[in-house]
């Protein structure tokens, strides 16, 4: 029995398991702190949890700052010293040991008065390790293959003789028989060990059986839904090979469907020929979600849902959707929590932002593996003083499940697309700076790629990964066979890997590019003849980089080529404190020249950075993570460094491309709905000579144009010295330096 190998008599025993614990806890000190001195070889943090002897502590580190205001039990969970619990502890510790190789392990505990409570410590000696010797597997080859029977192996020799490994080995062998058909095979361990040497062997002997069938399906507890509507759902028919991963396919399909609360599949076992019963209990076939929120981009939003599952039967779901932002807009504007730069008092980028949509999805399209989705949709985009976004349109999508979490989706939208902006934007975004051709760029236009993605995670964890891979690739390209006026090739990709340190601790990677290009006809097909070879490219296929999940040390799309903006009044404006010299000149091919003392000495906070995206990225990103449970239960931090560097900008001879690499620190806090994540990122230059453009207005025709600022002395292109860094203080400086990050999920 394993309490008399570890050293404690049944009548021991027998008495801790009868002994009742102190029922009136306020009789009981308070147990202020928890040591586990000596812990080398197992996770302390899961250690501790499998002890009944607890520590006080706050409940939540979103009330951190309350608990240190308070020792309140509103906001501590208080833990009391139960002495029969604290003796159970000691053969809880041994017996976690035990099980994880260490059969020699010895407690010693020590109890203290500390302030207004108890300090509690063990003082575990861990001994020698039993270490594995031999590892085989008897029987399972075939119907297995050597490698699978090597994965599924996660007992290893020369490791220490862990038993939760050897029936993890176990579980994971009969599954990968069940996979192939053997569903009643019997895998049964035996393990042999030599004390003396502190040595053992491992052995799995596998009856694999006969191979099942499913001979019938049978289909229970549906109303409203269709059987023939819950049989689409399911991968396997009457006839296949009983595979456990075809019914966990099957369960997510029906869970997935939001069709049904619960849902089940059991199986009467007992030879080859099976019976499987699908057990299911329909949910509500409607659903209304209503929300409302604020930030400082887009001041208040307020989002409306409709859903209406099982649309039509075959489970096929309606979607309405419908987004009003901006809302507030002209009120708060001044504020100082929602000011936003560059509006220059323009109304047309206060006025409400909406997004509205319809769609309609089939899954289990000629198959379980195949669904397809339509989608029609109008918008209204606003970024602040730089452009409004006007579209809409439909889309078909088609999606084919090519294994478990490889989705290969195909999709093509038709969009028509009109931007409203200055002749700043469109000369930056655009590439084109004559008054004619953006007159032209402002007429509606159609944007309507065809575009084919693949995504593949084999990562082991949803919102915390440890191991595994997380990958995706898009190709997409438009032009006038798929009517669109915007002619272009786009490709991306990532790849995402994720790597166990020790027992807690995780190192994740990430690299990925994309790049961009236009074809020539594009320029005749949204510009006319004058944009003809011109490299037009609509902003929202443009790379960008810098953000939560980019460069952290960034703000979003902030890092790539920039160029500067001025008002041309500042330019030509007499300055008593300059010589007359210094004033800029207009040329005579209608450009503008200034002195380089004139540009110096005008204050950077006059300019107006502007991201020119580009056709090309290469991104790349490592971050250490550590969990911090010993200070707060799903706690986490983490350590990074990102790099990217976006290549070619809009304005031909001015974007150059641009990259950075910054370092941060970041802290998680794990919920249900994912990581809630703070970064900061630590930009290691903010100083840039970037080229300076400006509005003019032809004294003729008193047409406006974008002119790129030219030196007088020289007849080259200005630069100008930027930094956003205001003020001589040298924490003002390192304040400056950090960019913060507030959002939900990981990074990458």
């Amino acid at each position: 029995m394993l309490v008399a190998a570890l050293g404690l008599s049944h009548n021991a025993a027998s008495a801790l398991g009868q002994a009742r614990s102190n029922p009136d806890q306020r009789e009981s000190p308070e147990v202020v702190r928890l040591n586990l001195n000596g812990v080398k070889s197992v996770d302390r943090t899961d250690l501790q949890r499998s002890l009944s002897t607890d520590v006080s502590s706050c409940k939540s580190v979103l009330v951190y700052p309350f608990c240190k205001a308070s020792h309140s039990k509103v906001w501590w969970k208080l833990a009391y010293f139960d002495d029969i619990e604290f003796r159970r502890d000691v053969l809880r510790i041994k017996v976690y040991y035990y099980k994880r190789g260490f059969r020699e392990t010895e407690v010693d505990t020590l109890t203290r008065r500390e302030g207004r409570g108890l300090s509690v410590t063990f003082r575990i000696t861990e001994g020698a390790p039993t270490l594995v010797r031999v590892v085989r597997v008897n029987g399972a080859e075939p119907p297995l293959v050597a490698s699978t029977i090597t994965a599924d192996m996660q007992i290893r020799t020369a490791k220490p003789l862990d038993l939760l490994l050897v029936d993890s080995s176990a579980l994971l062998l009969r599954n990968s028989l069940w996979n192939v058909g053997h569903a009643d095979a019997v895998i049964t361990p035996a393990i042999t060990v030599d004390d003396t040497n502190r040595a053992a062997n491992v052995r799995f002997d596998v009856d694999p059986k006969w191979r099942a069938r499913v001979a019938s399906i049978v289909i229970t507890g549906n109303d409203k839904i269709h059987e023939r509507t819950i049989r689409r759902s399911l991968t396997f028919k009457e006839g296949d090979a009983y595979r456990l991963f075809e019914l966990n396919r099957s369960l997510r399909n029906l869970y997935e469907s939001n069709l049904f609360r619960r849902a089940s599949i059991q199986t009467v076992t007992g030879d080859s020929a099976k019976q499987v019963t699908v057990q299911v209990q329909e949910a509500p076939l409607r659903s209304v979600r209503s929300s409302f929120g604020f930030n400082t981009i887009d001041f208040f939003q307020a989002e409306e849902r409709f859903t209406q599952f099982n649309f039509f039967g075959g489970a096929r779901r309606l979607e309405l959707r419908g987004v009003v932002g901006n809302l507030g807009a002209r009120q708060l504007q001044d504020s100082r929590l929602f000011r936003r730069p560059n509006t220059r008092g323009e109304s047309t980028y206060l006025q409400p932002t909406f997004e509205l949509s319809a769609d309609v999805t089939q899954p289990w399209f000629a198959g379980s593996n195949t669904s397809l989705g339509l989608s029609a949709f109008a918008h209204r985009r606003s970024a602040a003083g730089i452009f409004v976004d006007n579209g809409f349109g439909t889309s078909a999508t088609a999606t084919r499940q090519i294994s478990d979490r490889v989705p290969l989706v195909l999709n093509y939208r038709f969009e028509i697309s009109k931007v409203s902006a200055g002749d700043v934007y469109f000369c930056q975004f655009f590439g084109v700076c004559e008054v004619g051709v953006i007159g032209a760029l402002r007429e509606a236009h159609r944007l309507s790629p065809i575009s084919l993605s693949f995504y593949a995670d084999r990562s082991d964890d949803v919102f915390r990964p440890r191991s595994g891979f997380v990958t995706r690739a898009e190709f997409e390209h438009a032009n006038s066979y798929t009517l669109s006026d915007y002619h272009y090739v786009r490709g991306s990709g990532a790849f995402t890997k994720f790597w166990a340190i020790g027992r807690t601790w995780s190192l994740a990677t990430r690299a990925g590019a994309g790049y961009v290009r236009s074809l020539a006809s594009t320029g005749s097909a949204v510009g006319g003849d004058a944009a003809t070879g011109r490299e037009i490219i609509h902003p929202r296929k443009r790379f960008y980089a810098g953000g939560s999940q980019s460069v952290r040390g960034y703000a979003e799309n902030q890092l790539g080529p920039r160029i500067l903006t001025i008002d041309p009044a500042l330019l030509f404006k007499v300055d008593t404190t300059l010589s007359m010299a210094a004033i800029c000149e207009r040329t005579a091919d209608g450009g503008v020249a200034c002195p380089q003392r004139r540009i110096d000495d005008i204050k950077a906070t006059f300019f107006q950075p502007r991201p020119l995206g580009g056709s090309s990225l290469v991104e790349g990103n490592i971050e250490l993570r550590l969990p911090l449970d010993n200070l707060f239960k799903d706690l986490g931090a983490a350590i990074f460094v990102d790099g990217a560097f976006v290549g070619e900008g809009a304005l031909s001879g001015i974007a150059k491309g641009k990259g950075a690499i910054t370092p941060g620190v970041g802290f998680r806090y794990y919920t249900s709905a994912g990581a809630i994540r703070i970064d900061l990122g630590v930009r290691p230059t903010l100083r840039e000579n970037l080229s300076v453009v400006t509005e003019v207005t032809d004294g003729v025709e008193k047409r406006s144009q974008i002119v790129t600022v030219k030196t007088l002395e020289t007849g080259r292109d200005v630069t100008k010295s930027y930094s956003p860094i205001s003020g001589n203080g040298f924490l003002t400086q390192i304040f400056n330096r950090l960019q913060l990050h507030l959002s939900i999920g990981q990074a990458f």
